[in-house]
């Protein structure tokens, strides 16, 4: 098995925080220790057990040893909102995207009074099993924050009708993890075989103009031959 065999179901790990209940924003204040929020916990706890506390973690800005190789595996473009990308830690299981009105509550707080329990949806995560040139992987769950941003020619495939639905019926049989490429089409098993292994974004490719209406999931390219949807059923 040459691939990394995660998808993306319900896996946002909490950030640290007060004991408080969290805002609609996410963010609170409080006196209690810090915890984690979140429905699944940290990484590698069962779902429904109590969240894990957490040693007192900053939610930071993330560093240019996460950035730069990942803007230069997925092609981000200049303008890219770095500056809305933050993780728990420099070395954080996930990545998230928060939008500019927390980004801009967070920069009004410089003496941290402001307790971060959770904020944005996850855009990024590592690779439990890295073979690929890239640390981390788009999330579904924030991929269409990171979409608009993707290069064209690089981690971003348009897809026809057919091929798109060859790839969905593959998301719904758990039994089936890996899809031959030969059931795509040829322009499309070109397009594979030219990528280098890793995640991309496979988009319908249709008439629609907003990124809203486009149909879209995060896939995994393994080899030549093959590659697996990152979106479980």
């Amino acid at each position: 098995d040459d691939d990394d065999d995660d998808d993306d179901t319900a896996k946002v790990p909490g950030f640290g925080g007060r004991k408080r209940q969290p805002s609609a924003s996410g963010v609170g204040q409080g006196d209690g220790p810090p915890l984690a929020a979140g429905a699944a916990g940290q990484p590698g706890q069962e779902k429904g057990t109590p969240p894990a506390v957490v040693a007192n973690q900053q939610f930071v800005p993330v560093t240019d040893d996460f950035y730069e190789p990942v803007k230069e595996f997925y092609g981000l473009k200049e303008g890219t909102p770095r500056e809305q990308l933050f993780a728990r830690t420099a070395a954080a299981k996930s990545v998230m995207f928060i939008t500019k009105p927390v980004k801009e509550i967070m920069d009004a707080d410089p003496g941290s009074k402001l307790k971060i329990v959770h904020s944005g949806v996850q855009a990024f995560e590592r690779n439990s099993k890295n073979r690929s040139v890239c640390e981390y992987r788009i999330h579904h769950e924030g991929m269409q924050t990171i979409v608009p941003h993707l290069s064209d020619g690089r981690r971003k495939v348009l897809l026809t009708g057919s091929d798109f639905c060859a790839a969905i019926k593959h998301a719904l049989k758990s039994n089936q993890h890996q899809i031959d490429a030969r059931q795509f089409s040829a322009p499309l098993q070109a397009r594979l075989s030219s990528m280098e292994q890793g995640c991309f974004v496979a988009l319908l490719d249709t008439a629609a103009d907003r990124l809203s209406d486009k149909l879209m999931l995060t896939m995994w390219k393994n080899t030549a031959a093959s590659c697996h949807s990152l979106v479980g059923k």
